[in-house]
């Protein structure tokens, strides 16, 4: 990018190279089956086809995982898990709302809840 600029990397623009970042990845990893792909007109390419959703499913899921958040159960990982099988939890990463600062009335209606 800097050469196409018609710029020269070390004269006109330092770089410095600093590792990387929280958070930040080396590598993209492919988190789907091989078993769906199909084929472009690019033989490179592939579209990978997702499976059919059963909607009422994932809504009762989906209440029982707002159930348990408010219960704080102990086993909620697990049941996201259920719903995203690539999720991996945490073992050390156990927060309980109790421990939570408090939401104020104005975060609570700006995220639809009140």
């Amino acid at each position: 990018m800097i050469r196409l600029s018609g710029l020269e990397p070390g004269r006109d623009i330092q770089i410095e190279f600093t590792g990387l970042r929280p958070g930040e990845k080396l590598y993209e990893e492919l988190l789907i089956s091989l078993d769906n792909l199909k084929e472009t007109e690019n033989k490179q390419i592939f579209v990978a086809q997702q499976p059919a959703v059963d909607e009422k499913w994932v809504q009762d899921f989906v209440r029982k995982l707002v159930d348990d958040a408010f219960s704080e159960t102990a086993d909620i990982r697990a049941e996201v898990q259920k719903l995203v099988p690539e999720y991996t939890p945490r073992a050390n990463a156990v927060h309980y709302a109790s421990e939570a600062e408090p939401v104020s009335e104005q975060e609570t209606a700006a995220a639809g809840l009140a």
